[in-house]
């Protein structure tokens, strides 16, 4: 019975040992990979992912060749190499830029894919005098009128309002207005007298803004000649 349990406490002492063992040869296992993973990412363009996988593969190869089973040169395991994908593009707009100019520096960062449809949109939006020299942090994602009132200081809006049937143009001056879509009620009617309008349709609408009173007019102006 002594020897049975003299043979038990060997046994268990040689289990606790080899556990230790064990834990110590994982955790230098673990460091050393990551070591190899900082290692390979600070010579690799972009983030390389160095899996356990290939830590196991590159330890095998160097023991191999440490026992001289093994005499081939080592070859670093492949690694797959992710480019980071940046969130945003910077961009310098510089003192006297104008439409032309600004035009160039978006065509050549790849912002827009059609001068004359920007200078088009930049018409439209009543923008091609108020472009603010700077620099810019241009988000992925950002919609080409988004990216000009960035550029342009000022805020997109989208104004909801109403007109009956039979409103005058002192009536819908004076509505829009009221919500904030024109400045001035006099300048509306000045400009829809230059335009040849006195009537508009009836209904309910969504105008996006910053946007020229010309072309808010013609959202609204009734169809009948």
């Amino acid at each position: 019975m002594k020897n049975f349990n003299k043979i038990s406490m060997t046994f268990m002492k040689i289990l606790q040992v080899v556990f230790i063992i064990f834990i110590i040869l994982a955790l230098a296992f673990i460091i050393k990979w990551r070591i190899d993973h900082i290692y390979l990412n600070a010579n690799t363009k972009g983030k390389a992912h160095f899996t356990i996988s290939a830590e196991i593969k590159k330890t095998t190869i160097e023991i191999e060749k440490l026992l001289g089973k093994n005499e081939e040169s080592y070859q670093v395991p492949v690694v797959e190499e992710v480019q980071e994908e940046k969130n945003s593009l910077q961009i310098t707009v510089p003192e006297g830029s104008d439409v032309e100019s600004l035009g160039k520096i978006l065509l050549e960062n790849n912002l827009i894919k059609d001068i004359n449809a920007y200078k088009l949109l930049m018409e439209r939006m009543g923008l091609d005098k108020a472009i603010v020299p700077g620099t810019y942090d241009i988000k992925n994602g950002m919609k080409v009128k988004e990216i000009l009132a960035l550029i342009c200081n000022r805020q997109i809006k989208e104004f909801e309002f109403s007109l009956a049937q039979g409103v005058n143009v002192d009536d819908v001056g004076r509505a829009l207005k009221n919500i904030g879509l024109i400045q001035s009620v006099d300048a509306f009617k000045t400009e829809c007298k230059n335009l040849g309008v006195n009537s508009f349709k009836a209904g309910d609408y969504k105008i996006e803004a910053p946007l020229k009173v010309k072309y808010i007019i013609d959202e609204i102006k009734s169809d009948e000649i």
